[in-house]
């Protein structure tokens, strides 16, 4: 039955493909994991709320969970898992299905047939704590959520909506500690400010439906959660502490801060940075600002996540997410061009000194010039 619930949601994926339901060249992500809510999950999870999943199946319907939403946000495999859920404001399929089974519950138990509760009653207090029953499972949910015990709900129902906020409140505050202890440990993520529950994170918020906009914001998005692959993250994996060097400039290890503000490659994109403080004097004190400017890790923070460092409204913040996506994004690509060249110089160089070996060719001048 779980193959069969993931292999329709799937199709109903791909079938909202041609609407835009999908990575950089689609609408906003946004707006594709509200299409996601609204169509895909509903099929994913239709009639689980009445079973106790093993955790076999629970895996598989995670991992598509997971795959669906990395999808939304192009994330890169070494992604945060808490990340991926928190930046678009979503959940853990599991939190999903216990939301369902407990508003289940509440309806159950606002019945008028007065035997269906007593059964259900007799049903939890006779079943041991191992059993797979689905009122031992749902009174473990009732535990682990802090939710009032069942005999207590069956003598005094709550109203529908009461019900039914209450469990969400309480499911989401459990999930949402729960991501945000993984966030803490994550150095990766030390950039990231945690949006609050249920609302995307302002690097998707501030994006519109156009491929354009999506692919900009990508570029913000690797670097909020620690995915964008410079140069000191490369020689961490190979091992050799010269290959963190600056492959543009020479000058010193290209970390994050380096790429943003330092790279002496980089300045004519760097430029924006001026209409950013053209901004902030608008919003801010002055000598906030120049306090801002003076120090790098300050100036690096606003340029990732200025709602980390500042506590101005939303419309401020807006804006400013607007010019840095902007810097970002220039200077994403004037990297990516000078690299392409430098790799293109590189490649012409080792074929020129080849085609002279293979030729036998004895003028060592040609060779002195590109070695």
């Amino acid at each position: 039955m779980i193959d069969d619930r993931i292999q329709s949601a799937r199709r109903t994926a791909y079938s909202l493909m041609g609407a835009g339901f999908h990575g950089t060249n689609g609408v906003s992500p946004t707006v594709c994991m509200a299409m996601y809510k609204c169509y895909v999950l509903p099929i994913l999870l239709y009639g689980l709320e009445i079973m106790n999943i093993s955790s076999k199946s629970l895996e598989k319907l995670s991992k598509f969970h997971l795959y669906i939403l990395k999808a939304i946000q192009t994330s890169s495999k070494y992604t945060s898992t808490a990340a991926i859920y928190l930046t678009i404001g979503a959940l853990p399929v599991t939190a999903y299905i216990h939301k369902r089974a407990l508003t289940l519950l509440g309806c159950i138990m606002r019945s008028q047939n007065r035997r269906i509760r007593d059964w259900s009653l007799y049903m939890a207090g006779n079943c041991s704590y191992k059993s797979s029953s689905w009122f031992t499972f749902v009174c473990k949910l009732l535990k682990q959520y802090g939710l009032p015990e069942l005999c207590d709900i069956h003598s005094n129902p709550m109203p529908k909506f009461a019900w039914k906020s209450l469990v969400s409140k309480q499911v989401n505050t459990f999930w949402n500690a729960q991501l945000m202890s993984e966030v803490q440990i994550r150095s990766t993520l030390i950039f990231l400010e945690i949006p609050k529950y249920g609302k995307p994170h302002q690097v998707w918020l501030s994006v519109n439906n156009n491929a354009k906009d999506v692919q900009r914001a990508h570029v913000k998005y690797k670097l909020l959660t620690g995915t964008y692959l410079v140069n000191q993250k490369k020689a961490k994996f190979s091992g050799k502490p010269t290959d963190s060097i600056c492959t543009l400039c020479n000058s010193e290890d290209e970390t994050i801060v380096h790429f943003l503000l330092k790279c002496s490659a980089l300045s004519q994109p760097r430029s924006v940075i001026m209409d950013l403080v053209n901004y902030l004097k608008t919003v801010l004190p002055i000598n906030e600002v120049k306090k801002i400017l003076s120090d790098d890790s300050l100036l690096t923070q606003l340029i990732i996540d200025c709602s980390k460092l500042l506590s101005l409204p939303n419309r401020h913040l807006h804006n400013i997410e607007l010019i840095t996506r902007k810097l970002c994004f220039n200077l994403h690509c004037r990297r990516r061009y000078l690299l392409e060249k430098i790799c293109n110089n590189a490649q012409m160089k080792s074929s020129i000194v080849k085609a002279a070996n293979w030729l036998g060719a004895e003028d060592q001048q040609i060779k002195g010039i590109y070695q």
